[in-house]
């Protein structure tokens, strides 16, 4: 489970790059573009919640498992480090109060 760093418009703040066995893969922030990205990629970067950004694969593999854990390692490099994630302020309110 990892917490992104990611824009306001849930894009990512700049290119990053990963590569996991054969498979690499660029990731690039697109303005208003939407999610433009391979089979794999398209659905890491989608259950992840981002949009607005381009994946490109740089690799002749057509390994799924291999491109898929390629963009998890890339979205891992923007990701919070244990314990640094902004946590919001939860209010438990008691039985009487309303």
């Amino acid at each position: 489970m990892m917490t992104l760093r990611l824009t306001k418009t849930k894009s990512i703040r700049h290119d990053i790059s990963a590569k996991f066995g054969s498979a690499s893969v660029t990731m690039m922030p697109n303005k208003g573009r939407g999610l433009i990205a391979g089979s794999s990629a398209r659905v890491v970067l989608a259950f992840a919640g981002v949009k607005d950004v381009t994946a490109k694969y740089h690799s002749g593999t057509k390994n799924k498992i291999n491109n898929a854990k390629a963009a998890i390692a890339a979205l891992s490099q923007i990701a919070y480090k244990h314990g640094e994630a902004p946590v919001r302020k939860v209010e438990l309110k008691s039985e009487g109060e309303q």
